[in-house]
């Protein structure tokens, strides 16, 4: 029952933020297209719509794929039927996420590079993420959001778990603490190192104010 209850709550936690950045990504694009008719310069944001989406999602399968990887290495070992015996017996660690986690990793990180390369050669700029393009300015301080809501949240968790083994008499390590604490730690890191990358990011961005564009009779007095 604890384990569906954890999916169900990871999944809604996780989908609410989806839903928002669908609905956000849609204005933020509006937002880039005003900008270009206030400044009267294209900075392109239908690519960059399509661009740096995409490469939110290959990041966060990154972000996926080095959690499980961390998290497969501490879950219980898988257990075998020994017919001999005829009993379970341990039958060492399960390398299926170990191996699920890499993939995404590969996958994710490729995707990233060549979508890079693809935006780079469109934009004919030397930066994966120029710190004057509305999208990366919104993905990565909605990153940094999800993230540091989620740290919050993991140091909440692993505290709670602390003060049950401290005060509770009942509360055993290896009974019902052991494996969430793990996991807790696991998810911790990824979203810690995650988060960070991202707030380099974000901090480089520009607040600058977009002008109007000048009428030609203006400009030429």
């Amino acid at each position: 029952m604890s384990e569906v209850f954890n999916i169900v709550f990871i999944s809604a936690y996780f989908g609410i933020f989806a839903l928002f950045q669908l609905v956000s990504s849609t204005v933020c694009f509006f937002m880039a297209r005003n900008d270009e008719k206030r400044s009267g310069k294209n900075t392109m944001s239908g690519k960059s719509a399509v661009i740096y989406t995409l490469m939110n999602k290959a990041i966060w399968l990154v972000f996926f794929g080095c959690t499980l990887f961390l998290v497969a290495f501490v879950l219980p070992e898988t257990m075998e039927w020994d017919e001999e015996a005829e009993e379970l017996v341990e039958a060492g660690m399960n390398w299926m996420p170990v191996r699920i986690g890499l993939i995404l990793t590969f996958m994710g990180s490729a995707a990233t590079f060549v979508l890079g390369l693809t935006w780079k050669r469109w934009s004919k700029v030397d930066s994966y993420f120029p710190s004057w393009n509305m999208f990366v300015k919104f993905y990565s301080g909605l990153n940094v959001f999800i993230l540091a809501s989620t740290v919050f949240f993991l140091l909440t968790f692993l505290a709670l778990g602390i003060s049950e083994l401290a005060f509770n008499d009942s509360a055993k390590w290896e009974n019902n603490v052991d494996q969430p604490f793990k996991i807790g730690i696991m998810l911790l890191l990824t979203s810690t190192v995650f988060g960070i990358a991202n707030l380099l990011v974000y901090s480089k961005s520009s607040d600058a104010v977009v002008p109007f564009v000048k009428k030609p009779e203006i400009e030429n007095g």
